[in-house]
């Protein structure tokens, strides 16, 4: 399960940024005028009001501070506006522009401000404002960071639902960042990340707990959050038993396929061999390419009808189970160590199942032989 920025596991706490080191420097120049190491007014009144309107200032800024750190510093420091230039960057600019061409009026500007009477109830404002975001604010983010990516596309599916979270993120090169903030959210959230392009891809830290103070940040490219899919497709071959199957006149047969406690149909299958096991049809098709060439498979069916010599035409089963073969995606990714058995029966009656197989842990394909019962 994924919370929010986790500790590294030797318990050091991550280093800020330099675009947080910077954004807290107006909180140290507050705290100063607080503790009166700042320049200030002379009026009493004034240095009261401008000292309590600076502490103010100082909480203010923590507050921001910290929900930019949380939310928004991905996104400011990862995320391309231009060329090579983040957004981060081109603020650095804009902020050295301005204290150069200011400079001079900067602490007498600052002065009548905090100074005014009005200053305080602006303040207060602001820091119920800054709260409310810190405690009503979630953002996830996902970084690119792998180079023979040309297109990253990750859903959030909510656990509860079943259905998406919010809409898909996607990222190419030249953005590099891809995410979001939601605001209000006034409760947690568990969701499952799920990798739609490039396809293979699965995320290692399911679930994640989207709470409403929390940021998530991810990064396609690390080897610890996503990796490349482990199949554990099946490859089912009806017996020489079906070889009638497709005769005129020609009768509709349905495929039972059982894994774990769960099972599915594959409607009106024919005298050929059936991929299925893996939810992503691209994914399987590759996987069924493969093994049109397949030594391991030639030597299984060989082996299968070296085991039936009342089948005839070996040669004709041979082609018949190796050419065109038929893709049917799963409702899921079959998983090492769960057994599958599968059975083929005329439509409207029910099959007879296979012994079950137990998935092995390395094995990407696992081939099931069934037999008609009648």
């Amino acid at each position: 399960m994924v919370q929010a920025r986790p500790v590294p596991k030797n318990g050091a706490v991550p280093a800020p940024t330099p675009c947080v080191i910077e954004s807290a420097s107006v909180v140290i120049r507050a705290a100063k005028v607080v503790v009166g190491q700042e320049e200030e007014p002379a009026d009493p009144d004034l240095v009261r009001r401008y000292r309590q309107n600076a502490a103010l200032l100082a909480g203010v800024s923590a507050l921001l501070v910290v929900w930019f750190w949380l939310h928004l510093q991905t996104w400011a420091t990862q995320g391309l506006i231009f060329g090579s230039a983040t957004l981060w960057a081109f603020w650095q600019l804009i902020v050295s522009k301005a204290k150069k061409d200011f400079a001079a009026d900067g602490e007498k500007l600052r002065a009548r401000l905090l100074g005014r009477e009005d200053a305080r109830g602006l303040l207060l404002l602001g820091c119920v404002a800054a709260v409310v975001l810190i405690a009503l604010t979630t953002s996830v983010y996902i970084k690119l960071d792998d180079r023979d990516t040309a297109r990253l596309r990750v859903d959030l599916i909510d656990q509860a639902t079943g259905k998406p979270f919010m809409d898909s993120i996607v990222v190419v090169p030249s953005s590099r960042v891809g995410g979001r903030l939601l605001f209000p959210r006034l409760k947690s959230s568990t969701v499952n990340a799920v990798v739609v392009e490039p396809a293979g891809y699965e995320y290692v830290r399911n679930p994640i707990v989207l709470k409403p103070w929390s940021g998530v940040d991810l990064t396609f490219g690390d080897a610890t959050q996503f990796r490349k899919k482990a199949f554990h497709a099946i490859r089912i071959v009806p017996g020489w038993t079906f070889n009638g199957m497709d005769a005129p006149p020609r009768n509709v047969y349905d495929m039972t396929i059982r894994i774990g406690s769960d099972e599915y149909l594959v409607k009106d299958v024919r005298f050929q061999t059936v991929y299925s096991g893996v939810a992503d049809e691209g994914s399987l098709k590759k996987i069924a390419d493969g093994q049109k060439s397949s030594t391991e498979f030639e030597i299984q069916l060989q082996d299968y009808l070296n085991h039936h010599p009342d089948a005839e035409d070996a040669k004709s089963y041979l082609t018949d189970w190796r050419t065109s073969p038929r893709v049917q995606t799963a409702p899921r990714d079959f998983s090492a160590g769960e057994q599958v058995s599968a059975g083929i029966a005329l439509r409207g009656t029910k099959p007879m199942l296979s012994q079950p197989i137990k998935l092995g842990p390395s094995d990407e394909i696992t081939t099931i032989f069934v037999e008609n019962s009648k």
